[in-house]
């Protein structure tokens, strides 16, 4: 008899923890727009009312997140194009600049002038597709968020 009643009491208070259940289940499973519920149980209501205070400030911080992260890539974006665009300029000049040098109408410091500012605009440009690089991989290692356009490299 005292086995029969405590497997009643057993399914009884199961079937009284489902919403908990159902609850943290649907937390686990990122199911952050599901409210977590109520229950007819005074205590169960206390910890779901508290699970529901968790999963809204949990959904709050994953979205300033993921707007703050969004922000940074924009912010990236418009830096890489930003430093991209003059680098361009500078270096379609200098590069008239060195042709004018191989057909010998540069002499002396001209030449030399013509010379470090093509070499330093290489470096620049290959300094700044590293960085552009190395920030498109921490991208990727970030579980896949987003990398800036084409656009972005000039």
């Amino acid at each position: 008899m005292v086995v029969l009643v405590a497997l009643r009491a057993a399914r009884v208070l199961t079937r009284k923890m489902e919403p908990l259940v159902a609850a943290a289940n649907a937390v686990a499973a990122d199911d952050l727009d599901k409210p977590a519920g109520t229950s007819d149980v005074a205590e169960v209501d206390d910890v779901l009312a508290a699970m529901e205070r968790m999963r809204v400030s949990l959904k709050r911080s994953l979205e300033e997140q993921m707007a703050s992260e969004e922000t940074r890539r924009q912010r990236m974006e418009t830096l890489a194009h930003e430093l991209k665009t003059p680098l361009t300029l500078i270096q379609g000049n200098a590069e008239l600049l060195a042709a004018d040098l191989e057909e010998g109408r540069l002499q002396g410091e001209q030449a030399d002038e013509a010379r470090a500012i093509l070499d330093a605009t290489h470096r620049l440009d290959a300094a700044l597709i590293d960085i552009i690089s190395a920030w498109r991989e921490g991208e990727r290692d970030g579980e896949g968020r987003s990398e800036p356009d084409a656009d972005s490299r000039g």
